[in-house]
């Protein structure tokens, strides 16, 4: 389907607001090295076990060489605080390891992103924006309200109503 070309793969769950998106950035990234690159977000040690992460080193500003991605580490394990967040571009040979992957339950892209990593470079990149977990109730709330209130069309209205919640 796709040949030879690099694949964009964006997880609806983490929406990321700035001024330049998060997937230029990360094609930028790409056109730089022409290897797979995985979007990254440092957070909170005591929130780390809950996302996948990185360990690699740092080879410019905002970007990393992994050596391995760990998928959500017990906590006090985890070699970085370096997330990697829903957004990748990947290359061909990544899809090749990801149909080489047995599984019987969910299926992991950092897999497939640390067998082509054991061959050939793989990167990561702490992109630029403020990142909302929408796959939590709260962090979907949150990325709206921010959302309406930076919106022209929308803020003024959302701020009324705002104000006038009896909280």
């Amino acid at each position: 389907l796709i040949g030879d070309e690099p694949v964009a793969i964006l997880y609806g769950d983490d929406l990321v607001f700035n001024k330049k998106p998060a997937l230029l950035q990360l094609i930028e990234v790409y056109n730089k090295y022409q290897d797979p690159i995985v979007a990254l977000e440092k957070i909170s040690r005591k929130e780390i076990h809950k996302y996948g992460v990185i360990d690699g080193v740092k080879i410019a500003p905002r970007t990393f060489q992994i050596n391995n991605l760990i998928e959500k580490p017990k906590l006090g394990t985890e070699p970085s605080d370096l997330s990697i967040v829903g957004k990748y571009i990947i290359t061909p040979e990544v899809i090749k390891e990801l149909k080489k992957i047995k599984t019987k339950g969910e299926l992991f892209l950092t897999d497939a992103l640390l067998a082509v990593a054991k061959k050939r470079a793989v990167y990561g990149y702490q992109f630029e924006g403020k990142r909302y977990d929408c796959g939590s109730k709260i962090g979907f709330i949150k990325a709206t309200i921010d959302s309406g209130l930076q919106h022209k069309e929308t803020k003024s209205e959302l701020k009324k109503y705002i104000k006038g919640l009896k909280i």
